[in-house]
């Protein structure tokens, strides 16, 4: 009984298997012919993916290229713009000749061709010109300083570009490569010469740069010499300034030649001067030239009227109009000058100082000691 159950089971089980087999194969059969299509289309949507990250790779690298290109045209432009119009070399090699000639003038007798004394005017005038032939320098340093440092920004910025590994990526379309080579070639055979100008205002800029810069540390080994002369001339005021007679002498030159070489220094100042005040002298020649009319009027409408005098009693401001007109501008100014000193010092402010034709020699040697002390602040 057991054993016919056994079997009874057991073959309960092997139908039950094979009728369960036999759905499971035909459905298997069925949807075998499905996973097929399945596997095609993610298969065609992994090469889409790849295909779509291809053409997004090469859209990216097609903008930087765009990009670089013409970035690079632009920095070429504004390059060829910049050379052509940033510095005059020509016109600054003859002001740094002009300069080296000036500054001959103003050493000699000082530092070069050096006497047995030296004189406070002399110091004084090569002071004044030194110093405005080093503000001259300083200010052509800063300009070539900056040209030099502008070009060689222009030139990294090329050389930057030309390195940039995406100018070198090409596509796979034969068509696009020979299109963008071509453009390539066009755009270097433009930079070239651009960037062979760059090369030259380097070499260029450098040797300026050598130039202004050993010149200007002239300069101020000059005026440090100066000061120094200065410095001693003032210790030996109480002092013998000159050698004894028979000791030897360490240059000397013509009297007419001396007497050139401090016309000349003294025009280098009053040009210097006209040069820096042209503005204040303007307004004061205006008012002059403005005065003389008037009281050139004022003379000959009182002549007109009978009632100018033969001896001018009374009426000496139309006796020499000009004169008058001068004095009348020039006067006032330098009342003004001292009246600001004068309000300055009844405020305790006493680092003000004024130098006019109003002092006498004491009080003008005074004031000139305090502007030379570092006492006087205010001039």
């Amino acid at each position: 009984m057991k054993r016919y159950l056994l079997l009874l089971i057991t073959g309960i089980i092997f139908s039950s298997l094979g009728a369960v087999a036999s759905p499971v194969d035909t459905i298997s059969k069925k949807t075998a012919p499905k996973k097929s299509f399945v596997e095609t289309m993610q298969q065609r949507g992994r090469d889409e993916i790849v295909r779509s990250n291809e053409v997004y790779r090469w859209g990216r690298i097609m903008i930087k290229q765009q990009q670089a290109t013409k970035e690079l045209e632009k920095t070429a432009q504004e390059a060829k713009i910049y050379l052509k119009n940033a510095i005059d070399t020509t016109s600054l090699l003859q002001e740094l000749d002009d300069v080296k000639a000036s500054f001959a003038i103003v050493k000699d007798g000082i530092i070069t061709n050096k006497g047995t004394a030296q004189t406070q005017r002399n110091l004084s005038v090569s002071t004044v010109v030194l110093r405005q032939l080093q503000d001259q320098m300083n200010r052509r340093k800063i300009q070539v300083d900056a040209f030099a440092g502008t070009i060689v920004k222009y030139r990294d910025k090329i050389d930057s570009l030309y390195t940039d590994t995406t100018m070198y990526t090409f596509s796979s379309d034969s068509v696009k490569v020979r299109a963008y080579i071509k453009k390539l070639t066009l755009i270097v055979k433009e930079i070239g010469p651009v960037d062979s100008a760059l090369h030259k205002g380097i070499l260029t800029s450098q040797n300026l740069q050598s130039k202004v810069d050993s010149l200007v540390f002239e300069l101020n080994t000059a005026a440090e010499e100066i000061d120094i002369f200065q410095k001693n001339l003032e210790d030996q005021i109480t002092r013998r300034e000159f050698a004894n007679i028979w000791n030897p002498v360490g240059f000397s030159r013509p009297f007419e030649q001396i007497i050139d070489f401090s016309a000349t220094k003294e025009r280098m100042a009053l040009v210097f001067y006209i040069k820096n005040n042209i503005g204040k002298l303007l307004l004061v020649l205006i008012a002059i030239i403005t005065s003389i009319f008037f009281l050139t009027s004022l003379k000959r409408h009182i002549a007109d009227d009978g009632n100018l005098q033969p001896d001018f009693n009374g009426q000496l401001v139309i006796r020499y109009p000009v004169l008058s007109a001068i004095i009348v501008v020039i006067s006032p100014l330098q009342s003004l000058m001292k009246d600001q000193v004068d309000n300055l010092e009844a405020k305790d402010i006493t680092a003000a100082v004024t130098i006019n034709g109003l002092l006498d020699p004491i009080e003008r040697s005074k004031a000139i000691e305090r502007v030379e002390n570092g006492l006087a602040s205010l001039l």
